[in-house]
């Protein structure tokens, strides 16, 4: 047998997210709750179309949010303005994916849930900021997953770029014969910007990882350790206040 694996009792345990079943909260914490739900949601693989459905809603939330933000935290706000232009980028190239595979429709429904929750806050409403650094953290771990999903679509078939073929579409109704086009394999996975962009212009913040290996002794690692902290002094995402 190996050396023992104590990193679960260094990083702690923690159970598998679930959907939130009850009524949303007015407000801010309400989006929170369609942002979480989508977030879970997307353990079903979502189809070509939904995908593109969420990353249009994923593009108008952080729109929205962006303006409310500026007043609490500039810097959050830049980087929802940055997230919504990325977002608008991987919709209009998504255009060009296709694939049947997945579901998706409840994580699309989600998404429109979060939007239409944003619109409904008023320019002049209190926001306290450990809500928008929950926010935050959510929208990093949806990026991450979407980025993953993308890949995985890419890597097993499921999401087909659109190639142009080398000869004229006579039959599409069009005076001018246009090029034919096909859905298709892609050669290699993360050589086009319709999969890298979601990586490139917005990188999710790493959450930090112990070593897998460590010197101390059980009864050491099992001590009590300070949960990290966010920006703002929080240490736990909360949906109420």
């Amino acid at each position: 047998m190996g050396p023992a694996d104590y990193s679960i009792d260094m990083r702690g345990w923690k159970p598998r997210a679930r959907i939130l079943r009850t009524a949303a909260p007015p407000g801010l914490p309400g989006v929170i709750h369609a942002q979480h739900n989508l977030l879970v949601r997307l353990n079903q693989f979502p189809t070509a179309l939904n995908l593109r459905l969420i990353a249009d809603g994923q593009h108008q939330l952080s729109t929205t949010l962006a303006g409310l933000a500026d007043r609490y935290s500039p810097t959050l706000a830049a980087r929802w303005t940055t997230r919504a232009a990325t977002y608008r980028d991987l919709q209009r190239l998504l255009r060009d994916i296709g694939g049947n595979l997945g579901t998706g429709h409840h994580a699309a429904t989600e998404a429109a849930n979060a939007l239409t929750r944003a619109r409904a806050l008023s320019p002049n409403s209190e926001i306290q900021l450990r809500l928008l650094h929950s926010l935050d953290h959510l929208f990093d771990l949806t990026d991450t997953h979407i980025s993953d999903l993308i890949d995985e679509g890419l890597r097993r078939h499921a999401y087909l770029p659109r190639h142009t073929l080398d000869e004229l579409e006579h039959r599409d109704g069009n005076v001018i014969a246009t090029p034919k086009t096909a859905y298709a394999p892609a050669l290699t996975t993360g050589t086009s910007p319709s999969w890298s962009s979601s990586r490139t212009a917005y990188a999710p913040r790493p959450l930090p990882r112990p070593p897998r290996a460590h010197p101390q002794s059980r009864s050491t690692a099992r001590q009590p350790r300070p949960l990290p902290l966010r920006p703002d002094g929080s240490s736990a995402l909360h949906l109420s206040g």
